[in-house]
């Protein structure tokens, strides 16, 4: 399964890394925007581990 980044999602992922630079650490921030990112990888090797969202990607 190929996962898709939306716009949106990659906005969002941006935000969430910026707040905890500011309320924790950058380093803080950095791991937690790795380990999204490696569990949105597990959902191309797994897609059953997660909950599809219905989405136009032409948007």
């Amino acid at each position: 399964m190929r996962i898709i980044w939306t716009l949106p999602a990659k906005f969002y992922l941006r935000e969430i890394v910026d707040y905890y630079k500011e309320v924790a650490s950058v380093r803080v921030a950095n791991n937690l925007k790795n380990k999204l990112l490696r569990a949105t990888k597990k959902l191309s090797i797994l897609p059953d581990i997660g909950v599809p969202e219905e989405f136009d990607i032409h948007e």
